[in-house]
């Protein structure tokens, strides 16, 4: 009984010659890599401009994971100048790890600086997440509240019911708050302080005239 199934004909074709000839040469010159190749490896016995970048990156994140931030910078900076235009991905993972580079050197500028570099190029709403992200890092590890605040309502406009970014906005508020009335405390009490030097000074003052007048002539 026809049921009206057919077979595709070019399930029983033969494959092409070439396409095959090119699988086999392209499994021949497959590279098979030993754990940590890239250590000690030469970038100049590299071929192309990818492997290349490939062994800076590898390298940058192998000094990373060792603590060696400076070491790690240099690297994805070596990476980055040889990177193809096209390559936008890459692009942005090396713009992020120069930037948590100079967070751990503590290097603020440097920190922003590849932050905002990266933020032109995010486009999607994962990208602008991960800068934002980043941002709020920069921020937050050297103490900049204010910066944090805004970057976390950024964040809270992308994901509203995020709750872990409503606790950290709420304890931003709080070290804030803190802030502002320790430096509200200190202005009062300098000028508790400048208004006593001057009364101080005042009784000085007529404490010096008095003495002169009284002085008994010689």
């Amino acid at each position: 009984m026809d049921i009206g199934a057919k077979f595709d004909d070019s399930l029983f074709e033969v494959a092409d010659e070439s396409r095959l000839q090119k699988v086999i040469e392209d499994e021949k010159n497959c590279c098979i890599r030993e754990p940590l190749w890239f250590v000690d490896a030469d970038p100049e016995g590299l071929d192309k401009d990818q492997e290349q970048m490939q062994l800076y990156k590898s390298q940058g994140d192998w000094l990373y994971y060792n603590k060696d931030h400076e070491g790690a910078a240099r690297k994805y900076q070596q990476a980055l100048g040889i990177l193809p235009k096209g390559n936008a991905t890459v692009k942005r993972d090396l713009l992020e790890c120069i930037s948590c580079c100079h967070i751990a050197l503590g290097h603020e500028n440097e920190a922003l600086k590849y932050a905002h570099l990266l933020r032109d190029e995010g486009t999607n709403f994962e990208q602008q997440t991960v800068i934002l992200n980043l941002l709020k890092s920069i921020h937050h590890q050297f103490g900049k509240t204010s910066g944090e605040l805004i970057v976390l309502e950024k964040l809270l406009s992308l994901h509203p019911y995020n709750h872990h970014l409503w606790i950290e906005l709420a304890e931003v508020f709080r070290i804030k708050q803190s802030q502002e009335s320790e430096s509200e405390s200190d202005s009062l009490k300098l000028a508790a302080g400048n208004k006593n030097e001057k009364q101080l000074a005042v009784a000085y003052h007529y404490r010096w005239r008095e003495d002169v007048y009284t002085a008994p002539c010689v």
